[in-house]
């Protein structure tokens, strides 16, 4: 477990130390089966459990690990040279937390999951994950100040693993720099925000996956104007005749939707987003930057007019806390 101990002094700037204990106390199918090793991560004692033979049994290794745990009175983190995919997420899922030699850190009570740069499980193709896109966002409209890794999860609603993944991808792209500074992890950017929407535009996604048309009364309430609504709420563009609103959840809608217009005076547009409109507007409408990749296709005049004009406002605003 040499080499776990110290990727983690390296890659997190934490001090990662053995601590010398007896483990004789423990049943023999924990000793027989893992080799255990007391540590120290900062400032959190651990148990490292590393298999001597091949696991088979994931959902009866969950249960040793807590055993484990209720034995000894602390965290518990597996440790493995590799480790499959589908293994590695349902780790994930339930919360276990391991270390897959030089390449994967999930410490879930220090807040960490971290895969070396270019794993080919991050996806990257032609758009950024949902979850990069609206923390890329976040940091824009912060005046692309530095952004704590924490502070994102806490503040988009977001798990550690979403927000790690999300930083490792906008840092392979190039999107931003990661940096560390012990167990924390930043965003930075040397540049203004309109720069980097620039740079990123063909990254971003349009956040509308589907829109359904629902009578009114079946509206929930509380979402947020988007679509023409939206952009009407912002700019001097004049209202539709339809009212639109966007979401993340439209599963109780479907039953009383329509994939057409029905009736424009009783009926409204409900768009299906990629990620919660709401974690990042904060009125009655949803964000200006989201809005605007959500109408970059409109091949109308007046709403690209409009588009415009709401993101020149928007930049010299934001443009503005770099300074």
């Amino acid at each position: 477990m040499d080499e776990q101990l110290a990727y983690l002094n390296k890659t997190l700037g934490i001090n990662a130390e053995y601590l010398n204990e007896d483990f004789s106390f423990l049943p023999s199918y924990l000793t027989s089966r893992f080799r255990l090793q007391a540590a120290r991560l900062g400032q959190t004692a651990v148990v490292l459990m590393k298999p001597l033979t091949p696991i088979d049994n994931f959902a009866q290794m969950k249960t040793q690990a807590r055993r484990l745990t209720e034995l000894c009175g602390r965290e518990v983190v597996l440790v493995f040279d590799s480790l499959p995919f589908r293994s590695k997420e349902y780790l994930l899922r339930n919360r276990i937390p391991f270390l897959v030699g030089k390449k994967q850190i999930y410490l879930p009570f220090l807040g960490t999951y971290l895969q070396q740069k270019g794993d080919a499980e991050i996806p990257i193709g032609d758009k950024v994950l949902p979850s990069a896109q609206l923390v890329l966002l976040h940091f824009l409209y912060g005046g692309v100040r530095p952004l704590k890794a924490v502070s994102a999860s806490r503040n988009l609603g977001l798990t550690p693993a979403s927000i790690s993944r999300a930083f490792a991808q906008l840092g392979t792209l190039k999107l931003g720099t990661i940096r560390q500074d012990g167990p924390n992890h930043f965003l930075f950017y040397d540049g203004q925000p309109s720069e980097l929407f620039q740079k990123a535009k063909d990254y971003l996604a349009n956040p509308v996956k589907r829109t359904i048309y629902v009578p009114k009364e079946f509206l929930k309430e509380g979402l947020p104007l988007s679509g023409l609504s939206g952009l009407s709420g912002m700019t001097m563009l004049g209202e539709p005749t339809w009212q639109c609103y966007a979401t993340d959840r439209i599963a109780d809608l479907l039953p009383f939707s329509s994939s057409t217009l029905l009736d424009p005076d009783s009926w409204v547009a409900v768009e299906k987003w990629r990620y919660d409109p709401k974690a990042l507007g904060k009125g009655k409408t949803v964000d200006p930057l989201s809005l605007a990749l959500s109408l970059k296709d409109s091949q109308d005049e007046r709403v690209q007019m409009a588009v415009e004009h709401l993101l020149s406002d928007l930049w010299k605003h934001l443009d503005g806390k770099r300074d």
